[in-house]
């Protein structure tokens, strides 16, 4: 046994391993008998921690990453569009010797696919020169001809690059694919380090491993010295597709750790020759874009006509040259595996040098004696689409059933030009952690690159390591793979870690208004304090009737039941037909709707369940604009909610703990926006929705008020104050006596009250005031107009009048205003929208005179 296996700590995690015939092992190499030198400082540290303590940190690694809303994004791949991002506990280890080689067999790769793209949107002398077939480009969907030409052409094209690469069973290296169009995955590896980081801090310094943070700050640096103009802090900005794109998460966390805002194409528009960020302040001249969606998507006037996600002018924007576009586009050309075969040779041809990072030996099937040898040797090759698309994985031809093979080859045999092989290699195997012991799975690296200028590339000493599921998986790709591991590049001692922020030479204005903003941001947050508000009103009135149904005081006892059943209709939280379910011999069908107003998954049903899913949603869309704090309050929300089958079968008093429990993060999530969150627009409109809501349930509540409620009405006025949480201070002011005028002062006009009707209006007024809009305008406008007619509705009405009665049981007074109310607090809500989100104007007819 070597010296190194000998530690204490060290020798049951390497009796226990079983590595895999005939493949690489990165922990043992091919046939040695002990752990390499690199990896026996880790080893030793996890003997020491051991497997409880192990599994206890990972755990609870695991629970702040789903609280963080860390998620993968399938698209049509699964159901479930936000898969948790599942990380194993063990890094991947690679010496320094090691790396120091293969970082910089990534950069010359980099750098010759950057001389590739060069050449065939410039002079294209390799297709002069018959170095790459003509077919092969001008047959590409990928190559996008309006931006061929001088004009378009960058000093690098490829500003980040990434390349997925595997050992061969001898242990060499070799590049499984190019990712040359918008790499993802850097904000994962960097979301991995900070979890691995957390998990073992003492492990990660001993082991002296190299910091990711440089390669950021490179990024950064990169992003700004390629803007035209403004060098010293050029307005940038990261393109999404949205919330519907497989890295959305990612994109936030890079966004946020770049500081630079996240924006959709809607965000973005170009006005003589220059893009623009729409902003509640106005037109911002943007100077680089830093784009996470595809080349032809970018632009629906030059490139793809029907994209949604790009701005339209685009291409002659960059044309113009007022706009960088990283990477540029048309850089997606080399994302497919067919140039592969070509490397080595235009390798010496563009660079003078030979290729460092070979391939897995591929071939197009177009080319002569391809198809012969795929047949002959069928299950020993992947086979790959020549032009893939997002979707198109690789087949493992070993993996296929006799009729499956046929129905194949006829394909390839129909369509040559369509398909690729590329060599089936056992992929190697590095340890994972299974609980206890450390187990084999197959292992691809994606690595990462950014162009530090003059063609040169800086290597992110590190990546992120996917693992295959089971021990089976001998193709790896994000689809299949069940985790992800950070990658620890070891060093000679631990580097000092820099911020990631840029230091100005010259500091930059002060800024406080916040008018940046783009209205979309704006928009969703609106809509964001609207749902949280509304889940909030709903959840305080089931917990108020839940309470009374499961009271052992009975339903005969209860006055006040109908009423709040009644209002659970008209609040839409529950069909018409509940309405007379308040009687005691139709307990049963009351217990049931509630349960279905808090758990039943249907579309149709305005319940807890969907009002949650779409306050989700609506924080989603803005996550990068708000806390980490306030993302796990709403993250919490309804996470142990039980599924729509299961619900049938609770009891209703088992759903009372659940309705306390959602109480709770909401209120935590108010108290964060109100006191974490900057004055400006963007939590002003988050107010305004919260404000308006709140103002649109208070007046729900009361209109049961309307009519003379006779006998119930001091049972209504109790268990209205119950549920708008003003109980406490209705008691400090009139103690025990109910008093419908003293409780619709308090719920209606008083101002002091953050319940009221007449607080909400008041703090709308006077969001909207600080709002910006044309003070040179003579008219109001519809907004401010609608909340000034709300409020003084409020303030001129008088609390004795109100209260009155007619012969008939009536109270007009309180029903007209609650009417009035009802009817215009929707208004301002589209009146908001239309100046401040959409910016749609309203149209005026001319009369004749």
């Amino acid at each position: 046994m070597p010296p190194s296996v000998a530690s204490p700590h060290l020798s049951p995690l390497i009796s226990s391993y079983s590595r895999f015939p005939n493949v690489w092992d990165e922990l043992t190499g091919l046939n040695a008998i002990g752990p390499a030198d690199s990896w026996t400082p880790l080893l030793k540290h996890i003997g020491r921690i051991g497997a409880a303590e192990l599994n206890r940190r990972w755990e609870q690694a695991l629970r702040l990453m789903r609280e963080s809303g860390v998620t993968q994004n399938l698209g049509d791949k699964v159901n479930d569009l936000d898969r948790p991002w599942v990380l194993d506990p063990v890094p991947f280890v690679i010496s320094r010797g090691e790396w120091a080689k293969l970082s910089g067999a990534v950069a010359q790769r980099a750098r010759l696919l950057n001389a590739i793209l060069d050449d065939l949107y410039g002079q294209q002398q390799l297709l002069r020169a018959g170095l790459l077939p003509p077919e092969l480009v001008y047959g590409h969907p990928g190559y996008l001809r309006p931006v061929h030409g001088p004009e378009m052409t960058q000093s690098d094209a490829l500003h980040f690059y990434a390349v997925d690469v595997a050992r061969r069973p001898n242990g060499g290296w070799v590049a499984i694919s190019d990712r040359t169009q918008s790499p993802s995955g850097i904000g994962y590896a960097l979301e991995n380090r900070l979890v691995t980081l957390r998990m073992m801090p003492e492990t990660y310094r001993d082991c002296a491993v190299q910091h990711l943070l440089p390669f950021f700050k490179k990024i950064r640096e990169t992003l700004r010295s390629i803007a035209v103009r403004n060098q010293d802090n050029p307005r940038i900005v990261l393109l999404t597709a949205g919330p519907a794109n497989s890295s959305y998460f990612e994109q936030i966390f890079l966004a946020r750790h770049l500081g630079v805002p996240l924006v959709e194409g809607n965000d973005l528009t170009v006005r003589d020759n220059g893009v623009y960020l729409k902003t509640l302040g106005g037109l911002q001249m943007v100077d680089v874009i830093l784009r996470r969606i595809e080349d032809s998507l970018c632009d629906p006037l030059e490139l793809r006509y029907d994209s949604l996600s790009g701005v339209p002018g685009l291409v002659q924007a960059v044309a113009s040259g007022k706009v960088v576009v990283a990477n540029a586009l048309g850089s997606g050309l080399l994302n497919t595996p067919v140039f592969l075969p070509f490397l080595p040779d235009l390798c010496p041809h563009l660079l003078g040098e030979d290729l460092a990072l070979g391939s897995l030996e591929t071939r197009w099937c177009a080319s002569a004696g391809v198809i012969e040898a795929l047949v002959a040797n069928f299950s020993n090759f992947l086979l790959k689409t020549t032009f893939p698309e997002p979707g198109d994985d690789p087949v493992d031809c070993a993996s296929l059933s006799a009729g499956e093979r046929a129905e194949l080859l006829a394909r390839v045999k129909a369509e040559p030009h369509g398909f690729v092989t590329q060599e089936r290699i056992a992929l190697s195997t590095s340890p994972s952690w299974n609980r206890d012991h450390l187990v084999p799975r197959h292992t691809i690296l994606r690595l990462y690159a950014v162009a530090t200028g003059g063609g040169e590339y800086m290597v992110m000493p590190g990546g992120r390591a996917l693992v295959g599921e089971d021990a089976s998986a001998g193709v790896v790709t994000l689809e299949t793979s069940s985790a992800s591991k950070d990658v620890w590049v070891l060093g000679e001692s631990v580097p000092t870690a820099p911020s990631i922020l840029q230091h100005l030479a010259t500091p930059g204005p002060l800024k406080r208004s916040g008018m940046d903003m783009p209205s979309r941001v704006a928009d969703h947050l609106f809509w964001l304090g609207r749902y949280a508000e509304r889940a909030e009103d709903a959840i305080r009135l089931l917990r108020a009737l839940v309470l009374r149904v499961t009271d052992e005081t009975g339903f005969e006892k209860l006055p006040e039941l109908e009423t709040l059943v009644n209002l659970l209709a008209q609040m839409e939280l529950a069909p018409p037909a509940i309405v007379g379910t308040a009687a005691p011999e139709r307990r049963g069908e009351l217990e049931e709707a509630l349960l279905a107003s808090l758990f039943e998954d249907d579309a149709a049903l305005t319940n807890v369940r969907q009002i949650l899913r779409s306050l989700r949603r609506a924080a989603w869309m803005v996550r990068d604009r708000i806390s980490q704090d306030a993302w796990r309050a709403l993250n919490r929300l309804g996470s142990e909610f039980p599924t729509p089958e299961m619900s049938r079968q609770l009891a209703l008093s088992e759903a009372l703990a659940s309705l306390d429990d959602m109480i709770m993060p909401l209120s935590a999530f108010s108290g964060l926006a109100m006191e974490s969150t900057t004055r400006g627009p963007g939590w002003r409109f988050l107010d305004i929705g919260r404000r308006l809501e709140r103002a649109m349930a208070t007046v729900t509540l009361l209109s049961p008020l309307a009519a003379e409620l006779k006998e119930s009405e001091p049972y209504v006025l109790q268990a209205l104050l119950e549920i708008a949480d003003s109980s406490m201070t209705y008691r400090s002011r009139y103690l025990s006596s109910i008093q419908i005028a003293a409780a619709l002062d308090l719920l209606l006009r008083d101002e002091t009250s953050p319940r009221s009707v007449a607080f909400q209006l008041v703090a709308i007024q006077n969001h909207l005031d600080a709002l910006p809009r044309d003070m040179t305008a003579a008219d109001l406008g519809t907004e401010r107009r609608l909340i000034l007619s709300c409020l003084s509705g409020v303030q001129l009405a008088d609390i004795g009048t109100l209260c009155k009665a007619d012969k008939e049981g009536v109270r007009r007074s309180l029903a007209r205003l609650l009417e009035k109310i009802a009817a215009e607090l929707p208004m301002l809500s589209d009146a908001l929208s239309s100046h401040y989100f959409s910016h749609s104007e309203a149209h005026r007819q001319l009369t004749d005179s």
